[in-house]
């Protein structure tokens, strides 16, 4: 009798231990799963916060042709525009002056208008509407045109288009051409081409 309790008091004792080792065990894993998740979760929020940061800083830190853009660019003069006959829708030229750069788009694209003053416009909406690449095809196409005072706009939105598109050097020889060949813009062309020269 003795020794069938102690056979008892084994299996039982034997139970508990492996009960014990067994919560010890998936404590141990319990434990180790909540740090992982825990401090895994809060390295990668900590990361992602620091990507999209750095994103954030870098896409809307001003760069120093942006700052020279900003400084010389003036949108194209509706009156210029208005001057003789005036061949411009009038909704385009409202949603121009109030500066509904994409309305333009569409209204201009959906016209397909192609008179030399309402392009200028057309174009202008482009490069403020973030499509300078786009703006400089037309402003090239409208450089070439034959309306002299068209000619020395767009050669003076065509170099702005490229210093917004970050092409300094394209700018750089766009200016020289300007100021070379004595265009309105001459005197900011010279100034503009000095800055970007420090």
């Amino acid at each position: 009798m003795f020794s069938a309790l102690k056979a008892d008091k084994k299996v039982s004792l034997k139970n508990e231990l492996s009960e014990m080792y067994q919560n010890s065990k998936n404590n141990r894993a319990t434990g180790k799963n909540y740090l992982m998740r825990r401090y895994g979760a809060a390295a990668i929020i900590t990361m992602a916060l620091l990507i999209s940061t750095s994103l954030i800083y870098f896409m809307y830190l001003d760069h120093p042709s942006d700052q020279l853009f900003d400084k010389y660019y003036k949108p194209y003069p509706i009156a210029s525009s208005t001057r003789g006959i005036n061949l411009t829708p009038s909704e385009i030229i409202e949603a121009y002056q109030e500066e509904s750069y994409e309305k333009v788009i569409l209204l201009y694209e959906a016209l397909e208008l192609k008179e030399a003053k309402t392009q200028m416009i057309y174009a202008n909406s482009l490069l403020l509407a973030g499509r300078p690449d786009k703006a400089e095809l037309v402003f090239r196409e409208l450089a070439r045109g034959p309306d002299p005072d068209i000619r020395q706009y767009a050669n003076w939105y065509l170099a702005l288009t490229l210093l917004k598109a970050e092409k300094n050097e394209q700018a750089k020889s766009q200016l020289i051409k300007l100021i070379n060949e004595k265009m309105i813009h001459m005197s900011d062309a010279q100034n503009l081409l000095r800055e970007l020269e420090e």
